[in-house]
């Protein structure tokens, strides 16, 4: 399921639970030109409550 994001420069909102994922995928992103940023968010879920997740925002790319 793909929600849409709510920013009209923004391609994707990826949430990460594991940090070192979030920094492999981080790095694979800034690898094929993409402008990307990273921060740590609260998230709410459904089953598990309340978690701590490191946020990668994935911005469109210039042409």
């Amino acid at each position: 399921m793909e929600m849409e994001v709510q920013f009209s420069n923004m391609e994707y909102i990826i949430y990460c639970h594991n940090e070192a994922i979030a920094k492999e995928v981080f790095d694979f992103l800034m690898s094929r030109g993409y402008p990307v940023g990273m921060s740590g968010s609260q998230i709410e879920t459904g089953t598990h409550g309340e978690q701590a997740v490191k946020r990668i925002d994935v911005y469109k790319k210039k042409n």
